[in-house]
């Protein structure tokens, strides 16, 4: 990657989330265990990856929502001012049931236009080839278990998959591509909603 270039990037990514409403509407989830304590330093670490920020000093924010799993209750949409976010998996291994669950919950919590990236953390070096498999099959199932109907495409594109190497010089960079493609998807499709809901105002209002 060039030099700047994950600056630039992050500065992209940046100004499109202010756009969304800022950074404090992105919101991170991490799976964990039965009775483990929510990945802290996993979530501040991967924020400040993904926005190319030095390490703050002890006890600092890391300038996004934090939240360990949460399933929803009672049909309601606890982060519907949520326009992104990102739901971090442990490696390649990651898939099935419990991942398809998790992301249904959180798909859950958010509005219907919202984009959703899957972060598969990758802790150990592997061959590119099945890191890659990992994340084409976490992101298929993302898009199975999260798509609707309406605008298909847009809404694939919305529901990203992407790789993950903590303290990797540029080790957020597939991170911040995924998700500058995952929030213009949900902007549109956030657009396109209020434009239907303002033709249904003029139609019966």
């Amino acid at each position: 990657m060039e030099p700047g270039a994950s600056e630039a990037a992050a500065a992209a990514l940046g100004a499109l989330a202010a756009r969304a409403g800022g950074r404090e509407r992105l919101v991170l989830v991490a799976e964990r265990g039965a009775g483990e304590a929510p990945p802290r330093a996993l979530l501040e670490g991967f924020a400040r990856d993904l926005f190319a920020e030095p390490r703050p000093p002890d006890g600092a924010a890391a300038g996004v929502a934090e939240k360990g799993r949460r399933r929803a209750r009672g049909g309601g949409r606890g982060w519907a001012w949520c326009p992104l976010a990102f739901v971090l998996l442990r490696g390649a291994a990651s898939g099935g049931r419990a991942v398809r669950e998790l992301v249904r919950d959180v798909r859950g919590q958010v509005a219907p236009w919202a984009a959703l990236v899957a972060v598969l953390v990758v802790l150990r070096a592997g061959e590119e080839a099945e890191l890659e498999a990992a994340r084409l099959r976490v992101e298929a199932l993302l898009r199975r278990a999260c798509a609707r109907r309406r605008r298909p495409a847009l809404q694939q594109e919305a529901l990203q998959a992407a790789l993950y190497r903590p303290g990797s010089p540029h080790g957020a960079a597939p991170v911040r591509a995924a998700a500058l493609r995952a929030l213009r998807a949900a902007l549109q499709l956030r657009a396109d909603r209020i434009r239907f809901q303002e033709r249904l105002l003029l139609t019966y209002g």
